[in-house]
């Protein structure tokens, strides 16, 4: 050990972040049913999705969690990490019966297979107690046959013993499999039971299986040991089973013991949780509808659907006529009193809205019975401009200023003595946008657009 603030090792295991992280993903829409939360992928890490920050109750061991689009707050904790650990790397291949865990040259075997408590404290890193949960073999060719009955039994051995195959009565099965066939390479078995060994008794696998035929065995790479690594036997059982105590009356000591990889797995090393909230769309249509009469005598409206939310946009005016476009134009064929309706879909969560209003048609009280031009300069304009009202006949009436949703915003008295008159505007003050400039009297009204940028 060093007094510096780093410690250098040469075979570390794999080292969990100290808080769980998750995968950001786009957000889902609101009216969703299910979403998912989805936890940083780190290879050999476990995850545990949880209610509460210090509930026990595991709502799920995956990586991910599908939940209810509700914006309910979950909580994300590391449960353990798998490492895997290489235990022999031994050239040598098995030429017999003995060693190889796939010993099918016999109808029935039993093989056990010692992993030293030193050894494994070396493998981990410390005597820490550890989840065994897969053993695996390195198959240099594999025998044709299967292995019927193919059961893996791991248990905590304080000692090994002089003679005779250790006592396993008390060890778990964590691998079985009704027929198991080899195949050349490394045959991982994951333990459906994984085995805890306890930090400091030696760790014995026991391989045993139960045929009514023989053929050949399957090798495998091993190495030697300066010590006991392989207890087994085999026999031609008519009666009896390779993985009943006793019923293989002779076990075989051996230094060799076959490579394996043994899956260890550490609790985990922090229980800080992180909180995790579906990020939730809420985007949803919102129909907003404003209109204008732009030209009595035609019956000639302008549609806007400023304000609304949503990326199409569908207009019905209640004399069979329909139009599509946030801004649309529509004359109507007579006086009267319509229902229109703007329809706005979302195409982001596929949402819609609806909005009806009344609009009134006065044909008849047109720019032809005012009898006065009405021109705007400059337009477009930032805010400054001159209304020009010319016409043969005087007038007297009211110049107003409307924003798209009708409002009057500015008005102002005309009185008109000559062909011309000129009638200064500072909008100055008002929104950059399109307005309406209406001039109105007791023959009629006449409608022109200024947009203010």
């Amino acid at each position: 050990m060093t007094s510096n603030d780093t410690l250098a090792y040469t075979t570390p295991r794999n080292v969990t972040p100290y808080e769980p992280a998750i995968v950001s993903l786009d957000p889902i829409c609101f009216n969703a049913t299910t979403g998912l939360l989805v936890a940083q992928p780190i290879p050999g890490v476990r995850y545990a999705w949880y209610a509460s920050p210090t509930d026990t109750t595991k709502l799920s061991t995956n990586d991910t969690l599908s939940v209810p689009v509700n914006g309910t707050t979950y909580y994300l904790g590391y449960t353990s990490s798998l490492d895997t650990l290489v235990s022999g790397t031994g050239t040598l291949t098995t030429t017999g019966t003995n060693i190889t865990p796939y010993k099918t040259f016999y109808m029935d075997g039993r093989a056990q297979y010692i992993v030293y408590a030193d050894e494994l404290q070396t493998l981990l890193g410390s005597s820490a107690p550890s989840l065994i949960s897969g053993l695996s073999f390195d198959v240099v060719s594999a025998a044709a046959q299967g292995m019927n009955g193919f059961a893996i039994k791991a248990g905590n051995v304080a000692s090994i013993p002089a003679s005779g195959f250790i006592p396993s009565t008390s060890f778990t099965t964590v691998y079985s499999n009704a027929t198991y066939n080899a195949t050349v390479g490394w045959n991982l078995h994951t333990f459906t039971t994984p085995v805890l060994w306890d930090g400091t008794s030696h760790l014995v696998f026991e391989i045993c299986f139960d045929n009514g035929s023989y053929t050949s065995n399957s090798t495998v790479r091993y190495e030697t040991l300066s010590r006991t690594g392989t207890v087994d036997g085999f026999a031609d059982l008519t009666t009896g089973n390779g993985c009943t105590p006793g019923a293989i009356p002779t076990a075989t000591y051996s230094n060799n013991r076959p490579n394996m990889k043994i899956v260890a797995e550490a609790q985990a090393c922090s229980n800080l949780r992180t909180a995790v909230t579906l990020d939730i769309d809420s985007t949803s249509a919102d129909a907003v509808a404003s209109f204008l009469e732009v030209n009595p005598a035609t019956g000639t409206f302008e549609f806007y659907a400023g304000g609304s939310t949503g990326q199409a946009f569908t207009w019905t005016f209640g004399d069979g006529g329909s139009a599509t476009g946030d801004t649309v134009s529509h004359s109507y064929g007579s006086a009267g009193v319509f229902t229109a309706t703007l329809t706005v879909t979302d195409s982001t969560c596929n949402t819609s809205d609806v909005v009806s209003f009344v609009v009134t048609s006065h044909i008849g009280m047109g720019e032809n019975a005012l009898n006065q031009q009405m021109m705007a300069f400059p337009n477009p304009n930032s805010g400054a401009f001159q209304v020009r009202i010319s016409g043969a006949e005087q007038f007297e009436g009211q110049l107003e200023v409307l924003n798209l949703m009708g409002q009057v915003v500015a008005a102002i008295p005309v009185e008109k003595r000559t062909a011309v008159l000129e009638v200064p505007m500072d909008l100055s003050d008002y929104a950059k946008g399109i307005y309406m400039l209406r001039l109105s009297g007791a023959q009629g009204q006449s409608v022109l657009r200024v947009v203010v940028r």
